[in-house]
């Protein structure tokens, strides 16, 4: 196939449960012009069973083996083998509209964007998506610092890019991250975008799932954080667009990203001396708190921070983490 317009990356690891769903919601598409590159990662469960079984029902389905590599190179190696001007990405226990390819298409054409992103629902085994729709659809163009306040630059599903601009810019998942890697993927694409047009409507199903890697433990995310914001500085060096304003935004992010921190580090195996120690270690770090320091927010618990409050700090991290698993235990009951 040539000329294809549109290329699907589907990263798939023991899905089994959901992916049948998902392989719907593709089938389900009113636009035809696409190809579907699944890249399995080694999955132990039935899920290339299944989706060798809908090679027939979607003759788009490309399907390619690996052994277990994690996220960010499976979806890199789906960019290496997308054949459309398009790609987008689709998490394997997620879902699309029946127009989400033909909307973000049709829109992409129209503005010549280089990506064109849309809202998404959150929803599970008893949510009917036809009722979080609208009835009209509506798009504007939308910057760097837009992306952020919308909430929409956190993930790179719900978005259609130009495969042009994403090869020109060697933009990839960073393979030594399994968190947060879809951010900053998102922060260098939206960066070097000659336009970004965001619609205004409900497109994507984003289910909840419990072994999401946001509900697991990550060591050393801070050195994550920082090793990521060094990458988006010297990307955004090269391309001539390191602004003191962008400076700012990198230094200040994190103080965004503190609440996650402070849960991960409570996550830390062990009594709850180990978990005052990380966190005391993560909030005395010089880029927490330089982060504080220059950015303009003012909160109860980042004074907490700068003034050595640890042990306030280590009650709202257990806080944090308790109220965060008592939210998701509730909407897993409510699923049942």
């Amino acid at each position: 196939m040539d000329n294809i317009k549109i290329s699907i990356i589907l990263p798939v690891f023991n899905e089994e449960e959901y992916i049948k769903a998902t392989l719907d919601s593709i089938f389900n598409q009113d636009f035809d012009d696409f190809e579907v590159i699944v890249v399995d990662d080694g999955s132990s469960d039935k899920s290339v069973e299944i989706l060798e079984s809908y090679t027939i029902k979607i003759p788009q389905l490309r399907i390619f083996n690996q052994n277990n590599q994690g996220v960010s190179i499976t979806r890199n190696k789906g960019i290496d083998l997308a054949r459309g001007e398009y790609i987008c990405f689709l998490d394997a226990d997620d879902i699309i509209m029946p127009n989400y390819l033909n909307v973000l298409h049709n829109t992409a054409i129209t503005h010549d964007a280089d990506i064109t992103t849309c809202d998404y629902a959150m929803f599970n085994n008893k949510s009917n998506l036809h009722t979080f729709k609208t009835n009209c659809i509506s798009c504007r163009l939308v910057d760097f610092d837009d992306m952020n306040e919308l909430g929409i630059s956190t993930s790179p599903c719900t978005k259609l890019y130009k495969k042009s601009f994403i090869k020109k810019y060697n933009i990839k998942f960073n393979e030594n991250s399994a968190f947060g890697e879809d951010y900053f993927f998102n922060w260098k694409a939206t960066l070097v975008a000659n336009k970004v047009i965001y619609i205004k409507h409900i497109l994507y199903g984003y289910r909840r799932n419990m072994n999401s890697s946001t509900k697991r433990y990550h060591a050393s995310l801070l050195q994550k954080y920082e090793n990521e914001y060094k990458s988006f500085r010297t990307f955004a060096s090269n391309n001539g667009l390191l602004t003191d304003t962008l400076d700012y935004k990198i230094k200040t992010d994190i103080v965004l990203r503190l609440p996650a921190l402070l849960r991960m580090s409570f996550r830390t195996p062990g009594c709850a001396w180990k978990k005052y120690t990380k966190i005391k270690k993560l909030i005395t770090s010089d880029t927490i708190q330089n982060g504080i320091k220059i950015s303009r927010r003012k909160q109860f618990i980042l004074n907490a921070i700068l003034n050595n409050r640890h042990f306030i700090v280590f009650l709202y991290a257990c806080y944090l983490e308790y109220r965060f698993l008592l939210i998701s235990k509730l909407k897993t009951l409510a699923d049942l």
